[in-house]
């Protein structure tokens, strides 16, 4: 029974937390901020966001930058070399992000104690595997594409 009240407590505290994530929709879904974050990989930030203009050019939509405040979609990558051989073990995502306050009372340690804000964030579109450059691009290229078609859904719906 204290189980059931534990999980039934945890569903609600979930729900809650799930309740202030600011919609996908937004007045001016035109223009969408992107963001590109890419760890130990075979390729550069500059070449995912390479992918994003093209993206953003097909779908019509223009990217303003870093602009948190109304939400983003963030795209990351995380990659560990597998051996000698030009073959990667990967995870990639996009998730949609955007900045609070930080609540009150909660205090961060470590080398910045002064975080003004905070960053959560809801996974949209992810990914992970084993390949080479090109294939882990392409797996990119698949999630933002995604990513993309899920913002423009919420925003025409």
């Amino acid at each position: 029974m204290i189980t059931r009240i534990a999980a039934l407590v945890l569903l609600l505290i979930s729900g809650q937390a799930l309740g202030h994530v600011p919609s996908m929709k937004s007045d001016n879904f035109e223009v969408l901020s992107v963001g590109t974050t890419v760890i130990d990989c075979p390729f550069t930030e500059a070449e995912v966001d390479a992918i994003w203009e093209s993206e953003l050019l097909r779908a019509r939509l223009s990217g303003n930058g870093l602009g948190l405040s109304n939400g983003a979609l963030w795209f990351s990558a995380d990659c560990l070399k597998r051996g000698e051989l030009d073959s990667w073990v990967y995870e990639v995502e996009v998730n949609w992000t955007w900045t609070e306050e930080k609540p009150a009372g909660i205090e961060y340690s470590g080398k910045s104690p002064t975080i003004a804000n905070i960053y959560p964030e809801v996974t949209v579109s992810s990914t992970y595997g084993l390949g080479d450059k090109s294939f882990i691009l392409e797996a990119a290229r698949e999630i933002i594409q995604k990513a993309i078609t899920r913002y423009l859904k919420a925003n025409l719906d």
